[in-house]
């Protein structure tokens, strides 16, 4: 328990770039492993929260789980830790996670990704022409390590530059992992002496980050470059309004991007990887787990990326495939 309270046609150019850029994007969101990657943790903070994000709950005779969605890195100006949030989080006795790091555990986590990421026997730029390059080096140069950053992209896999793209201008305008709330979510809930597990582990992450094909990573990468920079910062401006809709119960926005990939073209992919793996099988093995988790007894927390808790394949509707009810909390 807690013990401190605190207009573009669909097929053209336009809507695809726009495709890849959102995907991209959305990883920020939906739960991968990149955004706490790039950081070491920081203090969790306590703030009186003015709005109120979505949360749901499933119960039982004997058993409470309550599900969040979170944003894997935020502007720590947004303010969500209400009090309904935390009163959640102070009668669970587990916090459940996507992945739990261990204290500490960022650094590794980093390396990790890194290695699973590297190609140095196909540097990057080889395969971009010279104006993708050129575009590659004017949105690496958005972060004040854009030298060191530029250097480690050249010897990784397509993939790993697409994620880097797209949470890079988040960061630049002031997003930080380390506010994101499962961080925030996870460091409170040691505090209160709470057990924090994981729904997955890095490496399946880092598996279903990096199965999409070469040639299908490298088209999302190019899709990237190839939209222009007000469209960019168009797209990067919509994202951020939708995280901060979210944070105040908003979840149309959020739901549009998600159905916007669920209806994707060539297969739905995002950044190369597919909505299938994504979201649908990820949302029915979390199904299966909260089902799980009704059969036993006490109060959990469940804190997955928000993308997961809207749309038809939410794990809300895979709950209820299973004869089970996630209402509004």
């Amino acid at each position: 328990m807690r013990k401190d309270q605190n207009n573009a046609t669909p097929g053209s150019g336009s809507s695809r770039r726009r495709h890849a850029g959102r995907g991209a994007a959305l990883l920020a969101l939906l739960g991968l492993v990149a955004p706490a990657a790039l950081v070491a943790p920081a203090a969790a903070a306590a703030a009186a929260a003015a709005v109120e994000p979505p949360m749901w709950v499933v119960k039982d005779a004997d058993s409470t789980i309550y599900l969040f969605g979170t944003v894997h890195l935020l502007d720590p100006a947004i303010q969500w830790r209400t009090e309904r949030v935390l009163g959640a989080l102070e009668d669970a006795t587990e916090l459940w996670v996507e992945i739990a790091i261990p204290p500490g555990g960022e650094v590794a986590l980093g390396m990790t990704m890194l290695q699973r990421a590297l190609s140095p026997s196909q540097p990057l730029s080889s395969r971009l022409n010279e104006t993708e390059r050129a575009q590659l080096r004017k949105l690496l140069a958005r972060s004040p390590d854009a030298q060191a950053l530029g250097m480690v992209i050249e010897m990784t896999k397509p993939w790993f530059a697409t994620v880097t793209l797209g949470v890079l201008p988040l960061m630049s305008a002031g997003y930080d992992p380390a506010a994101g709330a499962d961080m925030v979510l996870t460091q409170l809930a040691r505090e209160q002496g709470d057990e924090v597990k994981g729904l997955e582990t890095v490496e399946q992450q880092l598996d279903w980050i990096a199965a999409g094909t070469d040639a299908e990573q490298l088209a999302a990468l190019k899709s990237l470059l190839a939209m222009p920079d007000a469209e960019f910062d168009d797209m990067m401006k919509s994202v951020d309004a939708a995280v901060r809709a979210w944070m105040k119960g908003d979840t149309a926005p959020l739901a549009e991007y998600v159905e916007d990939w669920r209806k994707g073209e060539g297969g739905a992919s995002s950044a190369g990887m597919s909505y299938d793996t994504m979201i649908v099988q990820r949302n029915e093995n979390w199904a299966g787990q909260i089902q799980d988790l009704l059969k036993g007894k006490g109060v959990a927390f469940v804190a997955v990326g928000s993308g997961h808790l809207v749309g038809p394949d939410s794990v809300q509707a895979k709950l209820a495939a299973r004869g089970i009810r996630a209402s509004s909390h």
